[in-house]
């Protein structure tokens, strides 16, 4: 069978230096190797019922649950684990063969006190657990509006344990509801665990986000990847752009592959002697039958590329260094200079401004451009800070991630 995925790869001059040049690798999964089959899904939610989601939230958010069961068959399991100050399997893992009665069941939830964030996402993972298999998705959706406050409270635990339950075959996403979450817990989480991580603002939104994350599970082909790059000799590896989950002896952690969307990894490298290359080494495990795979390929920096494949570089370039001055960004607001906050948002307009001259109009760089002035004119106003630095941080994890759809980057 062809391979689902390749390893391509695109290379362009760093702007005023003589001895840099950028190296974008592209994993670019097939749309479709699977002759339209879906893979069966094994979907749990971890449902916050606190206090604080009484009302809107909490009706909101129990007809976003059932829309997923309406989408799932017989084929397919559901867990849902709701936590409080407790947690309650509320519906254990099972096939999803009487729908009506699931939902039944999610109609009955109530609200309850506190948030134990950690046992409502741990609960649901053994549920999640009790059903892997060879040629199954499974996913757990960690839905909260709050702060852990009850049991096991340390980020690094919970990052630990997600990236854990990742090496298992289980993805976590998570969704933050409202303003009062804690995202850099939730979008670190999400990067564990290989999955998504998405901001709702308003409850109505709730179901258009869960619905996302079961059409997302289906398009998984690719779970638990990783990227190793190797300078050889002749090559140093200056600096990776993306700020991938720490690197380990197997390399720089991804999210996961989904068909047709190509993730974009982008490093600086420097070469001491014309014959230096790059070695760049791929992993991951197929979800058609859960066997680990690899593919390997060589990048020589000196080899030409067309002006369309370097305008493409330098488009990739842009995007991640302004994630990178949203990082800035927001270490400034955390330190309550918002004025400093301003100014590297303008910075990261000059870029786009700036390239945009230097590779010809660009719609990818355009929004980039929206999107920067949206937030320059909330820091102007300085109306609602927290709300800001939540779109800053979800931003700059969506540009980190590097995953476009495919009619956008082509090489």
């Amino acid at each position: 069978m062809t391979e689902p995925l390749s390893l391509q790869i695109a290379l362009a001059p760093v702007p005023e230096s003589d001895d840099l040049t950028y190296v974008l690798v592209r994993i670019a999964p097939q749309a479709s190797y699977t002759s339209g089959r879906r893979p069966p899904l094994n979907f749990g939610i971890a449902f916050d019922r606190s206090s604080s989601m009484a009302g809107k939230k909490l009706q909101h958010a129990k007809d976003a649950a059932c829309a997923v069961v309406d989408l799932l068959s017989a084929q397919d399991t559901f867990s849902l684990v709701a936590f409080d100050t407790d947690t309650e399997v509320v519906i254990a893992a099972t096939p999803v063969t009487d729908p009506e009665a699931l939902k039944q069941v999610i109609s009955g939830l109530r609200t309850g006190d506190m948030t134990a964030l950690h046992a409502g996402w741990a609960s649901t993972g053994i549920e999640v657990g009790r059903r892997i298999g060879a040629g199954t998705v499974n996913r757990i959706v960690l839905l909260t509006d709050g702060i852990a406050n009850v049991g096991e409270q340390r980020p690094e635990i919970l990052i630990a344990r997600t990236r854990e339950l990742a090496k298992r075959g289980i993805t976590t996403s998570t969704i933050g509801l409202g303003q009062d979450f804690n995202e850099d817990l939730l979008i670190a989480m999400a990067e564990a665990g290989g999955g998504n991580a998405a901001h709702i603002a308003l409850p109505s939104d709730l179901e258009a986000a869960l619905i996302a994350e079961v059409k997302d599970a289906w398009s998984l082909v690719g779970h638990a990847p990783t990227l190793k790059l190797k300078a050889g000799k002749g090559l140093q590896l200056v600096q990776v752009l993306n700020h991938f989950p720490a690197e380990t002896a197997e390399g720089f952690q991804l999210s996961d592959l989904r068909a047709g969307i190509p993730i974009n990894v982008m490093a600086v490298v420097a070469a001491t002697e014309p014959a230096g290359e790059l070695e760049i080494m791929l992993e991951w495990t197929s979800t058609n039958d859960a066997e680990r795979k690899s593919l390997t390929a060589i990048c020589l920096p000196a080899e030409p590329m067309t002006p369309d494949a370097q305008a493409m570089v330098h488009k990739m370039a842009c995007l991640l260094t302004i994630a990178d001055l949203k990082r800035q960004a927001v270490q400034c607001l955390d330190a309550g200079r918002q004025n400093e906050a301003r100014g590297l948002i303008i910075r990261g307009l000059a870029l786009a401004v700036e390239t945009i001259a230097r590779i010809g109009e660009d719609h990818l760089l355009r929004a980039e451009m929206k999107a920067l002035d949206s937030l320059e004119a909330e820091l102007i106003r300085a109306s609602d800070v927290q709300a800001t630095r939540k779109q800053l941080t979800y931003q700059i994890f969506a540009t980190n991630t590097q995953q476009f759809p495919r009619n956008l980057i082509r090489l």
